[in-house]
């Protein structure tokens, strides 16, 4: 009955290691070179994994279903719901704010177009990471409490999308970019949302792989946001350059980043369809 609510206090977690573990990773780095870094990092998820499975593993046996299903046929159940791929492609549609935006051009995009200082163009996204980590666990309580994960998703990628064309296509001052962006990350943890759909749209035999399955998709779009906006840069580049690295126009940000609203206007027109289905049944 908290599923929603625990995993959006996990995902929260999650954002916050992402959000302070850049800096002390980064002074690391800085004193004892990426390499010695990187294996320290490798020797403490060997112990955390070893730790783990010992934790897990002194379980008891009765807790375990008698008859675990085989990745067969949890691959063949997976297949068989046709509900569960369309969530997670219609989530993974909604993740450009957060994966395409706020963790890669948010930043470049700040500085060229709005003119701001590299210090506040590169706090402003970061404003996104902190909204969905208050958003996580708050749109998930709200969605337990009226029963309403699927108007909450399909609204969120309306909000999402709306906003994301207000910032980059009319010139917001700071005091309103902010809290702009403050929401914009709020309205992205409607993954946890869309993960919780599909969790419970199968047996719990099948939760598990259906839930990471679903991650998995909306994940995985960050890379074809980055790819597509990448790719249109380039398009629409004059080939000028500055220090060997390239200058684009504030017109090649402004429409290689409509992409993101595109994908969250799409994300939400596949919620509702799927909305209109659930009340014709």
């Amino acid at each position: 009955h908290r599923f929603a609510t625990l995993l959006g206090f996990s995902v929260t977690v999650g954002v916050m290691g992402a959000m302070y573990g850049g800096a002390p990773v980064e002074m690391l780095m800085r004193d004892h070179g990426w390499m010695d870094v990187s294996k320290g990092l490798i020797i403490l998820g060997a112990v955390l994994a070893g730790v783990t499975f010992m934790v897990f593993s002194n379980h008891k046996k009765d807790h375990e279903p008698k008859n675990p299903p085989s990745l067969r046929d949890d691959i063949s159940a997976l297949m068989r719901h046709k509900k569960v791929w369309w969530v997670a492609l219609c989530a993974a549609l909604m993740v450009g704010p957060l994966e395409g935006f706020a963790d890669v051009w948010g930043r470049s995009f700040l500085i060229n177009v709005y003119g701001l200082s590299k210090e506040t163009a590169a706090f402003a996204p970061s404003l996104m990471f902190i909204g969905m980590a208050i958003g996580c666990p708050l749109l998930a309580r709200v969605s337990e409490k009226y029963n309403s994960f699927l108007s909450i998703t399909r609204y969120a990628g309306l909000g999402m999308g709306i906003l994301c064309i207000l910032f980059l296509y009319f010139k917001l001052s700071v005091a309103i970019l902010y809290p702009v962006f403050f929401v914009i990350g709020i309205l992205s943890a409607y993954q946890v949302l869309a993960i919780h759909l599909n969790g419970v749209s199968v047996s719990k035999d099948h939760a598990g792989l259906v839930t990471a399955f679903t991650n998995m998709v909306i994940m995985s779009f960050g890379s074809v946001f980055h790819y597509g906006i990448g790719s249109t840069m380039d398009l629409l580049w004059d080939g000028q350059t500055a220090a060997g690295v390239p200058v684009y126009a504030p017109q090649a940000y402004s429409i290689s980043l409509g992409l993101i609203p595109l994908g969250c206007f799409l994300g939400f027109i596949g919620f509702q369809k799927l909305m209109g289905k659930r009340q014709k049944a």
